[in-house]
Protein backbone atom coordinates (compact mmCIF):
# COMPACT_ATOMS: atom_id res chain seq x y z
CA UNK A 1 0.00 0.00 0.00
CA UNK A 2 1.30 3.45 -0.94
CA UNK A 3 -0.03 6.94 -0.27
CA UNK A 4 1.43 10.29 -1.41
CA UNK A 5 0.41 13.69 0.01
CA UNK A 6 0.90 16.99 -1.81
CA UNK A 7 -0.31 20.59 -1.42
CA UNK A 8 -0.50 23.01 -4.33
CA UNK A 9 -0.97 26.78 -4.34
CA UNK A 10 -2.50 28.32 -7.45
CA UNK A 11 -2.62 32.15 -7.65
CA UNK A 12 -6.01 33.65 -8.44
CA UNK A 13 -4.77 34.95 -11.81
CA UNK A 14 -3.66 31.42 -12.83
CA UNK A 15 -6.75 29.60 -11.58
CA UNK A 16 -9.00 27.70 -13.99
CA UNK A 17 -12.61 26.97 -13.17
CA UNK A 18 -15.43 25.33 -15.11
CA UNK A 19 -17.54 28.47 -14.59
CA UNK A 20 -14.97 30.74 -16.22
CA UNK A 21 -15.38 31.87 -19.81
CA UNK A 22 -11.77 32.24 -20.86
CA UNK A 23 -10.65 32.55 -24.45
CA UNK A 24 -8.62 29.54 -25.61
CA UNK A 25 -5.28 31.39 -25.58
CA UNK A 26 -5.64 32.55 -21.97
CA UNK A 27 -6.91 29.12 -20.91
CA UNK A 28 -3.93 27.45 -22.58
CA UNK A 29 -1.44 29.82 -20.96
CA UNK A 30 -2.91 29.17 -17.53
CA UNK A 31 -2.89 25.41 -18.02
CA UNK A 32 0.73 25.48 -19.17
CA UNK A 33 1.70 27.52 -16.12
CA UNK A 34 -0.07 25.05 -13.80
CA UNK A 35 1.72 22.10 -15.42
CA UNK A 36 5.14 23.73 -15.15
CA UNK A 37 4.75 24.97 -11.58
CA UNK A 38 3.02 21.97 -10.02
CA UNK A 39 5.55 19.54 -11.48
CA UNK A 40 8.05 21.08 -9.04
CA UNK A 41 5.69 20.37 -6.12
CA UNK A 42 5.19 16.76 -7.21
CA UNK A 43 8.94 16.25 -7.39
CA UNK A 44 9.44 17.79 -3.97
CA UNK A 45 6.69 15.67 -2.39
CA UNK A 46 7.95 12.34 -3.73
CA UNK A 47 11.51 13.25 -2.80
CA UNK A 48 10.52 14.30 0.74
CA UNK A 49 8.19 11.38 1.47
CA UNK A 50 9.85 8.52 -0.45
CA UNK A 51 13.36 9.79 -1.23
CA UNK A 52 12.77 9.19 -4.94
CA UNK A 53 13.95 11.36 -7.80
CA UNK A 54 13.29 10.80 -11.49
CA UNK A 55 16.10 9.72 -13.79
CA UNK A 56 16.57 12.57 -16.24
CA UNK A 57 17.29 11.68 -19.90
CA UNK A 58 20.33 12.90 -21.77
CA UNK A 59 20.04 14.57 -25.16
CA UNK A 60 20.91 11.23 -26.78
CA UNK A 61 18.09 9.54 -24.84
CA UNK A 62 15.67 12.21 -26.06
CA UNK A 63 16.76 11.91 -29.70
CA UNK A 64 15.84 8.22 -29.68
CA UNK A 65 12.20 9.28 -29.23
CA UNK A 66 12.34 12.43 -31.36
CA UNK A 67 10.06 12.58 -34.38
CA UNK A 68 10.52 15.23 -37.03
CA UNK A 69 8.13 18.09 -36.43
CA UNK A 70 5.77 19.19 -39.18
CA UNK A 71 7.27 22.50 -40.25
CA UNK A 72 6.52 24.80 -43.16
CA UNK A 73 9.20 25.09 -45.89
CA UNK A 74 11.00 28.43 -45.87
CA UNK A 75 13.31 28.19 -48.91
CA UNK A 76 10.95 29.94 -51.35
CA UNK A 77 10.15 32.65 -48.80
CA UNK A 78 13.85 33.26 -48.21
CA UNK A 79 14.57 33.38 -51.94
CA UNK A 80 11.78 35.93 -52.51
CA UNK A 81 13.04 37.99 -49.59
CA UNK A 82 16.60 37.94 -50.95
CA UNK A 83 15.37 39.19 -54.34
CA UNK A 84 13.32 41.94 -52.70
CA UNK A 85 16.25 42.99 -50.55
CA UNK A 86 18.57 43.13 -53.58
CA UNK A 87 15.98 45.23 -55.44
CA UNK A 88 15.64 47.58 -52.47
CA UNK A 89 19.41 47.96 -52.19
CA UNK A 90 19.63 48.76 -55.90
CA UNK A 91 16.88 51.39 -55.69
CA UNK A 92 18.47 52.98 -52.62
CA UNK A 93 21.78 53.15 -54.47
CA UNK A 94 20.02 54.70 -57.47
CA UNK A 95 18.43 57.35 -55.26
CA UNK A 96 21.77 58.09 -53.59
CA UNK A 97 23.42 58.40 -57.00
CA UNK A 98 20.68 60.77 -58.19
CA UNK A 99 21.15 62.91 -55.07
CA UNK A 100 24.88 63.11 -55.66
CA UNK A 101 24.29 64.43 -59.16
CA UNK A 102 21.17 66.56 -58.81
CA UNK A 103 20.20 67.36 -55.22
CA UNK A 104 22.38 70.47 -54.99
CA UNK A 105 20.76 71.90 -58.12
CA UNK A 106 17.30 70.93 -56.87
CA UNK A 107 17.82 72.73 -53.56
CA UNK A 108 19.24 75.80 -55.36
CA UNK A 109 16.22 76.02 -57.63
CA UNK A 110 13.85 75.67 -54.68
CA UNK A 111 15.53 78.59 -52.91
CA UNK A 112 15.67 80.83 -56.00
CA UNK A 113 13.12 83.64 -55.68
CA UNK A 114 12.78 84.91 -59.23
CA UNK A 115 12.51 81.77 -61.31
CA UNK A 116 12.44 81.86 -65.07
CA UNK A 117 10.21 79.54 -67.05
CA UNK A 118 13.25 77.37 -67.71
CA UNK A 119 14.02 77.26 -63.96
CA UNK A 120 10.44 76.26 -63.14
CA UNK A 121 10.45 73.58 -65.82
CA UNK A 122 13.81 72.22 -64.61
CA UNK A 123 12.62 72.26 -60.98
CA UNK A 124 9.46 70.36 -61.87
CA UNK A 125 11.48 67.75 -63.76
CA UNK A 126 13.99 67.24 -60.97
CA UNK A 127 11.28 67.11 -58.29
CA UNK A 128 9.30 64.58 -60.32
CA UNK A 129 12.36 62.38 -60.86
CA UNK A 130 13.31 62.39 -57.16
CA UNK A 131 9.75 61.84 -55.93
CA UNK A 132 9.38 58.92 -58.32
CA UNK A 133 12.59 57.34 -57.01
CA UNK A 134 11.55 57.94 -53.39
CA UNK A 135 8.15 56.32 -54.04
CA UNK A 136 9.80 53.30 -55.64
CA UNK A 137 12.15 52.93 -52.65
CA UNK A 138 9.24 53.31 -50.23
CA UNK A 139 7.08 50.71 -52.00
CA UNK A 140 9.96 48.27 -52.23
CA UNK A 141 10.82 48.84 -48.56
CA UNK A 142 7.23 48.07 -47.51
CA UNK A 143 7.15 44.93 -49.64
CA UNK A 144 10.47 43.77 -48.19
CA UNK A 145 9.28 44.42 -44.64
CA UNK A 146 6.09 42.44 -45.29
CA UNK A 147 8.15 39.55 -46.69
CA UNK A 148 10.43 39.64 -43.63
CA UNK A 149 7.44 39.53 -41.31
CA UNK A 150 5.95 36.57 -43.18
CA UNK A 151 9.23 34.67 -43.02
CA UNK A 152 9.69 35.46 -39.32
CA UNK A 153 6.18 34.19 -38.56
CA UNK A 154 6.96 30.92 -40.32
CA UNK A 155 10.33 30.59 -38.55
CA UNK A 156 8.71 31.29 -35.17
CA UNK A 157 6.01 28.71 -35.86
CA UNK A 158 8.58 26.15 -36.98
CA UNK A 159 10.62 26.84 -33.86
CA UNK A 160 7.56 26.27 -31.67
CA UNK A 161 6.79 23.01 -33.46
CA UNK A 162 10.38 21.83 -32.99
CA UNK A 163 10.28 22.75 -29.31
CA UNK A 164 7.00 20.84 -28.89
CA UNK A 165 8.48 17.80 -30.63
CA UNK A 166 11.54 17.94 -28.37
CA UNK A 167 9.33 18.25 -25.27
CA UNK A 168 7.23 15.26 -26.33
CA UNK A 169 10.40 13.25 -26.87
CA UNK A 170 11.71 14.38 -23.46
CA UNK A 171 8.58 13.11 -21.72
CA UNK A 172 8.70 9.79 -23.58
CA UNK A 173 12.38 9.34 -22.72
CA UNK A 174 11.75 10.21 -19.07
CA UNK A 175 8.83 7.79 -18.92
CA UNK A 176 10.96 5.04 -20.47
CA UNK A 177 13.93 5.59 -18.15
CA UNK A 178 11.75 5.58 -15.03
CA UNK A 179 9.57 2.56 -15.82
CA UNK A 180 11.21 0.54 -13.03
CA UNK A 181 11.59 3.55 -10.74
CA UNK A 182 7.95 4.68 -10.43
CA UNK A 183 6.23 5.17 -7.11
CA UNK A 184 2.89 3.81 -8.36
CA UNK A 185 3.13 0.80 -10.62
CA UNK A 186 -0.58 -0.06 -10.35
CA UNK A 187 -3.86 1.87 -10.49
CA UNK A 188 -4.36 4.73 -8.05
CA UNK A 189 -7.16 6.80 -6.53
CA UNK A 190 -6.83 10.56 -6.70
CA UNK A 191 -8.43 12.50 -3.82
CA UNK A 192 -8.70 16.28 -4.15
CA UNK A 193 -9.66 18.86 -1.51
CA UNK A 194 -10.24 22.42 -2.75
CA UNK A 195 -9.68 25.38 -0.40
CA UNK A 196 -11.41 28.50 -1.66
CA UNK A 197 -10.01 32.04 -1.36
CA UNK A 198 -13.12 33.15 0.53
CA UNK A 199 -15.34 31.57 3.19
CA UNK A 200 -18.16 31.20 0.69
CA UNK A 201 -19.20 27.68 -0.20
CA UNK A 202 -17.52 26.38 -3.33
CA UNK A 203 -18.45 23.56 -5.72
CA UNK A 204 -15.24 21.54 -5.54
CA UNK A 205 -15.71 19.69 -8.89
CA UNK A 206 -15.66 23.09 -10.64
CA UNK A 207 -11.90 23.03 -10.07
CA UNK A 208 -11.40 20.20 -12.55
CA UNK A 209 -9.89 22.51 -15.26
CA UNK A 210 -7.09 23.20 -12.75
CA UNK A 211 -6.85 19.65 -11.42
CA UNK A 212 -6.39 18.12 -14.90
CA UNK A 213 -3.14 19.99 -15.74
CA UNK A 214 -2.04 19.26 -12.18
CA UNK A 215 -2.42 15.53 -12.96
CA UNK A 216 -0.58 16.10 -16.26
CA UNK A 217 2.29 17.59 -14.28
CA UNK A 218 2.49 14.45 -12.16
CA UNK A 219 2.68 12.34 -15.31
CA UNK A 220 5.42 14.58 -16.70
CA UNK A 221 7.71 13.82 -13.77
CA UNK A 222 7.95 10.25 -15.10
CA UNK A 223 8.25 8.89 -11.57
CA UNK A 224 4.69 8.89 -10.19
CA UNK A 225 2.49 6.89 -12.55
CA UNK A 226 2.52 5.74 -16.16
CA UNK A 227 -0.22 8.10 -17.34
CA UNK A 228 -3.21 10.06 -16.05
CA UNK A 229 -5.81 8.27 -18.15
CA UNK A 230 -8.72 6.20 -16.80
CA UNK A 231 -6.65 3.04 -16.83
CA UNK A 232 -4.07 4.47 -14.42
CA UNK A 233 -6.31 6.83 -12.42
CA UNK A 234 -9.78 5.25 -12.54
CA UNK A 235 -11.17 7.41 -9.73
CA UNK A 236 -10.82 11.10 -8.82
CA UNK A 237 -12.81 12.42 -5.87
CA UNK A 238 -13.49 16.05 -4.95
CA UNK A 239 -14.36 17.63 -1.65
CA UNK A 240 -14.40 21.12 -0.24
CA UNK A 241 -12.12 22.54 2.42
CA UNK A 242 -11.92 25.74 4.41
CA UNK A 243 -10.33 29.00 3.33
CA UNK A 244 -6.56 28.91 3.91
CA UNK A 245 -5.26 31.85 1.86
CA UNK A 246 -6.69 34.92 0.15
CA UNK A 247 -4.29 35.16 -2.78
CA UNK A 248 -4.02 31.47 -3.67
CA UNK A 249 -6.43 28.63 -4.13
CA UNK A 250 -5.00 25.72 -2.18
CA UNK A 251 -5.42 22.18 -3.50
CA UNK A 252 -4.63 19.26 -1.22
CA UNK A 253 -4.11 15.97 -3.01
CA UNK A 254 -3.79 12.40 -1.81
CA UNK A 255 -2.75 9.77 -4.31
CA UNK A 256 -3.09 6.19 -3.10
CA UNK A 257 -3.04 2.68 -4.47
CA UNK A 258 -6.48 1.14 -4.79
CA UNK A 259 -5.62 -1.53 -2.23
CA UNK A 260 -5.64 1.22 0.42
CA UNK A 261 -8.87 1.09 2.47
CA UNK A 262 -11.25 3.93 1.65
CA UNK A 263 -11.54 6.50 4.43
CA UNK A 264 -14.61 8.59 5.21
CA UNK A 265 -12.44 11.73 5.20
CA UNK A 266 -8.97 11.03 3.79
CA UNK A 267 -7.87 14.61 4.59
CA UNK A 268 -8.02 14.23 8.36
CA UNK A 269 -4.62 15.34 9.74
CA UNK A 270 -3.49 16.05 6.18
CA UNK A 271 -0.87 18.63 7.18
CA UNK A 272 0.80 16.28 9.63
CA UNK A 273 1.45 13.83 6.78
CA UNK A 274 3.01 16.61 4.71
CA UNK A 275 5.52 17.27 7.47
CA UNK A 276 6.51 13.66 8.04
Amino acid sequence: MTRLYARFRIPVKKWRDSNQRLNPVVAGIRSSWIVDETEKTWRSAVKHQFNLEPIEPTDDDIRKHLKTAKTQPTESYQADLDRMQDRLTALQALLAEWDDKNKTELERLKRKKNKTDADASRLALLSSERNDLKDRVSRQSKSTTTAKQSLHKILDKNNRENMKAWHRALLKARKDLNKDNRLFKDKVRFHVCIHNITKHLYDAPNAYPTVKPLEDAGTNTGILWLDDNNECIPLTTFQGGGMLERDNYVIDVIVETIDEPLMADPFTDFESHLNQ
